[in-house]
């Protein structure tokens, strides 16, 4: 596995896919309201799908986005990490993306004590018997295909976020679930290959808890929804002897 940005030792507020859509403000004012009240975290953690589709930079122009923008700011500017893991509805993010709001744009990072590491990321990529969307999502993550799709015009990419929306929704209801089940060989490869005894996944939108052969705790959060609290990583700063 790749390096990946390691917290251990930090407090952290974890939430997963609250799919925010400048279609309804309301939900993005009760996310921000949420944001600007968090106390005594060091890092935020959104584990993918902070956005219901992700057009690029322009996304934060859009007035519903205003007060986002605003409470990220503030979070990062009070010393507080605020780091949004890459999900299917906005795998198009880039690190430039979120600069204007002091974030960092990653694919998963490890969090939880120096005893207890917990790797965190959005979790499509363990449901391995979706062939056609893992094809899909590998081809999103191409370098070439990014950089052609962010070059297109607002409208154009509007339109395919849209679309791309639409046929999502309507590819799920056909789906049959195991399809869209989460493979633990997987996710117990992934913990071993990061040192983790445990992992941390949205994706599936229903909450969930399971040990794993090897004893590789998952949990998999619910999405969010206003009114529901943000998980916290309880952790105990502890430094590695």
């Amino acid at each position: 596995m790749t390096d990946l940005l390691d917290i251990r030792g930090k407090r952290i507020a974890v939430v997963a896919d609250p799919h925010l859509s400048f279609l309804s403000p309301e939900e993005v004012a009760a996310f921000s309201v949420q944001l600007k009240q968090l106390e005594g975290v060091d890092a935020f953690v959104c584990l993918g799908d902070l956005f219901d589709f992700w057009l690029g930079p322009g996304n934060w122009d859009l007035p519903p986005f205003q007060p986002l923008k605003l409470a990220f700011t503030s979070l990062s500017q009070a010393g507080v990490q605020v780091l949004l893991v890459r999900g299917n509805r906005d795998v198009l993010l880039e690190p430039r993306d979120v600069e204007c709001v002091g974030g960092v744009v990653l694919d998963a990072l490890i969090g939880g004590s120096h005893s207890s590491p917990v790797l965190l990321s959005h979790g499509d990529e363990y449901c391995l018997a979706d062939i056609p969307y893992q094809r899909l999502r590998k081809n999103f993550r191409r370098p070439w295909l990014r950089a052609i799709l962010r070059t297109l015009p607002w409208r154009l990419r509007f339109w395919l976020g849209c679309r791309m929306r639409k046929l999502s929704t309507s590819a799920i209801a056909r789906k049959p679930m195991e399809s869209m089940a989460i493979n633990d060989d997987a996710v117990r490869e992934a913990c071993e290959a990061a040192s983790c005894q445990s992992a941390w996944i949205g994706h599936l939108h229903l909450a969930a808890t399971r040990t794993l052969h090897g004893g590789i705790s998952l949990k998999i959060l619910p999405a969010w929804e206003p009114g529901t609290p943000f998980e916290t990583l309880e952790l105990e700063s502890v430094t590695p002897s």
